[in-house]
C-alpha cells in the first residue's frame, strides 16, 4: 500500500529452436524478435556457430507481461 510502484504480472516462457543445419531457425527467432527483419543474402553454409540466447518481452493489453527466452 505504501509503495508508489505498481508492478505486473510477467509470465516467463521458454522457446527452444532445434532442427537440421539450414532449416531456418535463426530466421525464426530474428523474426520472432523484430517483425520487421529483412533477411541477410543467402549464403550456402550456415552461419551460426554457436548457441544463441535472445530474450523478448510482450505487453498482453494491460493484463501482464510476457517474457520469452529464444534459444537457437
Amino acid at each position: 500500500n505504501n509503495d508508489s510502484y505498481q508492478f505486473n504480472r510477467c509470465d516467463d516462457r521458454n522457446i527452444v529452436l532445434m532442427g537440421r543445419t539450414r532449416t531456418g531457425k535463426s530466421t525464426i527467432a530474428a523474426v520472432i524478435n523484430d517483425i520487421l527483419h529483412v533477411l541477410s543474402v543467402p549464403t550456402l553454409f550456415s552461419e551460426t556457430k554457436t548457441i544463441q540466447f535472445r530474450s523478448i518481452t510482450t505487453d498482453t493489453n494491460g493484463e501482464g507481461w510476457y517474457h520469452f527466452n529464444i534459444i537457437d
